[in-house]
């Protein structure tokens, strides 16, 4: 402020020495203008009062007071201090603004340099022009300086970037690059990020906003970009381990277990996938291959047979199925692959696939050791001791997979066996009858069913057999067994339909509480001569096909196995030529379809349109009918046995 005011008194002391008539105290302007260039505003403003004060007494020297000489000066230096002193308060207000913003951007570098997830921004040209120090560490720079020199799409070649579906991701397929070529709201995108340079991997969340300019256009994109490897790492396992139990609850047998498991792991935990189990003699044998790519997993299969691992090898598969212990290699060098390989062809291979890490893990039931579960990474990624865990932990789960469904197979076969036992393997052709059986077995391909038929000659006869044990299991088929074959063995000793009925009965009984069984039983004993006795205990009525018409035959007695005493009571019917009796088991009747069961007025329809005239089979022909018409599952074993008296001479049996 000094100088602007030693302005003012020497223009003052001039003017009032100097040639009267000569007015200097306009030139006193400049002063409030300096000023106002570089003082405060209330500096300014004395100088001005100053400057104006002075201006406004020179009339006293000048003699010039109501003249133009008077009045020009003094209105130049007074508008002149106006607009000085409005300088300053703009001079003032801006730099305060200045400060602020000084300030404010200190303040977001402070706070956007500590917050854990990175943060960049990028030019509508793709350059980059801010990041803060997370997005330094997550990129592998120095700080963030080398982050912003970085050329456009230079950042993204230092990883292999990819979907969670092991599809590959480029620059174009992140939010802030589609932000920034158009798109309004592109969606999170989640990635699993591999550094080339060490083989790490992490999972990156990316999301963008844009900022806009007052027109509307995207001028910049903000990427956040948060580091969930921990808890995306969770997630995959618990993924892997629950798509494993999913996909092996859904396989049929063994085979497909086993490449049930190494399809869960692929691409999630690795590039390959292998299951290789103990055989009786010890030696290892490949029985899974997984590859996203249908080509690869051909060519890991003619590796595994040319050049098979054994289980006596100093490392690998065959020490892990020797020691139980899991074999990590977080890098596999080409001195290694060498090391490793049978000839050149295999070593040739070998580098064609692109082997970077693997690791070994044991596949065991208890303390049984049953092979071993394989990993490779053909790309830069490395597995870790995390990695190692999760596949011990699917090891672990395979082995009681693996072991249940290898009894589940054992425990099939033996059902398979069992339900074989329950009908005979074929029917005798019967002369001047055509006879036609059916059987499907209900529930699972290890639950034994309780339905069974048969045919029995005897001395002055024969007689059809069909029967229905209640339950199901190992426990049904021994009662089965029981009753088939003591019927059949009664029947044909004595041809006596009712006492053999009785004699099971007896059996039954006799078993005890703790061996309980009851079934039902329908038996037609047929004489040469067409003459047909129906008992029934407690099984559904046969059906009689006469002339196009259907009816039920016989009359119901008592369910086997309940009652001490049973007094069996036959019905006689004269078959003639063209006749048929349907003898079937309560899995027809019951067979439930969209609102009601089948039931016996569709049984007997169904009867009247069966072809008999020998051109096919009325009992498979029936149970076709029965499975159009479930809405489900079949719930019931179903035995069907078709009785038709034709001419003598062209009886036969089909089964």
């Amino acid at each position: 402020m000094a100088l602007p005011l030693l302005i003012v008194v020497v223009l003052l002391v001039a003017d009032i020495i100097v040639t009267p008539g000569v007015v200097l105290v306009g030139l006193m302007i400049a002063a409030p203008l300096l000023a106002g260039l570089t003082s405060t505003p209330r500096a300014t403003r004395i100088v001005a009062a100053a400057a104006v004060t002075g201006a406004g007494i020179s009339f006293i020297w000048d003699h010039s007071f109501g003249s133009g000489r008077y009045w020009i000066p003094l209105g130049v230096v007074a508008l002149g201090s106006a607009f000085a002193v409005l300088m300053a308060d703009y001079r003032a207000r801006a730099q305060s603004l200045a400060e602020e913003l000084s300030t404010t951007e200190a303040q977001l570098q402070t706070i956007l340099g500590t917050v854990a997830a990175a943060i960049t921004v990028r030019g509508v040209d793709g350059r980059m022009v801010y990041a803060n120090q997370a997005a330094a560490d997550l990129l592998k720079l120095p700080d963030p300086a080398a982050v912003e020199a970085e050329r456009p799409g230079a950042l993204m070649q230092r990883f292999d970037v990819y979907t969670e579906d092991g599809d590959p991701v480029v620059l174009e397929d992140l939010p802030g690059t589609r932000l920034l070529a158009g798109e309004r709201s592109p969606e999170p995108v989640v990635v699993r990020n591999v550094v080339k340079e060490t083989g790490e991997e992490r999972w990156l969340l990316n999301r963008a906003s844009a900022v806009s300019a007052p027109d509307g256009r995207v001028v910049m994109a903000v990427n956040l970009i948060e580091d969930i490897t921990a808890t995306k790492r969770s997630e995959v396992a618990q993924r892997l381990l629950a798509q494993t139990a999913r996909e092996v609850a859904e396989a049929s047998d063994l085979a497909r277990t086993l490449q049930a498991i190494a399809d869960a792991a692929v691409p999630g935990l690795a590039d390959w996938a292998g299951v290789d189990l103990l055989d009786s003699a010890g030696r290892l044998q490949p029985v899974a291959i997984a590859h996203r790519d249908p080509e690869k997993v051909q060519l890991g299969w003619m590796l595994r047979r040319r050049w098979p691992p054994e289980a006596g090898d100093p490392g690998g598969m065959g020490a892990v199925v020797r020691t139980g212990e899991p074999h990590l290699i977080p890098e596999i060098t080409d001195d290694m692959l060498v090391a490793g390989a049978r000839d050149p062809e295999h070593l040739a291979i070998l580098r064609t696939v692109g082997l970077n890490s693997t690791m070994i893990v044991p596949i065991r039931a208890g303390a049984r050791l049953l092979g071993s579960l394989s990993f490779v990474s053909s790309t830069s990624r490395r597995f870790d001791e995390r990695d190692l865990e999760l596949a011990s932990d699917l090891g672990r789960q395979a082995g009681i997979f693996i072991n249940n469904a290898q009894l589940h197979a054992e425990q099939a076969h033996i059902a398979h066996t069992l339900q074989a036992g329950l009908v005979p393997d074929r029917i005798a052709p019967l002369d001047g009858w055509r006879i036609s059986t059916a059987y499907r077995a209900a529930g699972r391909a290890n639950e034994v069913g309780g339905d069974f038929y048969d045919v029995v000659e005897f001395e002055g006869g024969w007689a059809a057999v069909i029967g229905d044990v209640v339950g199901k299991g190992a426990e049904a088929a021994a009662l089965t067994a029981l009753a088939r074959h003591t019927l059949a063995a009664m029947i044909e000793f004595t041809g006596d339909a009712a006492r053999a009925l009785a004699v099971l009965n007896r059996r039954l009984r006799e078993r005890g509480p703790d061996f309980s069984g009851m079934c039902t039983i329908a038996i037609v004993a047929v004489s040469p001569s067409g003459r047909a006795t129906i008992y029934s205990a407690g099984h559904p009525l046969p059906v009689l096909v006469r002339g196009g018409r259907a009816r039920f035959v016989g009359e119901s007695g008592r369910l086997l196995g309940v009652f001490d005493d049973i007094r069996p009571q036959g019905t006689d019917v004269d078959l003639v030529t063209g006749d048929q009796l349907l003898l079937y088991t309560d899995g027809v009747i019951d067979a439930v379809g969209p609102e009601e069961r089948f039931g016996e007025s569709r049984l007997l329809r169904a009867a009247e349109r069966l072809d008999t005239s020998g051109g096919g089979s009325p009992a498979v022909d029936l149970i076709a009918t029965v499975e159009g018409f479930l809405a489900g599952d079949q719930s019931d074993d179903i035995a069907i046995l078709s009785l038709t008296r034709v001419a003598a001479g062209a009886g036969r049996a089909a089964a």
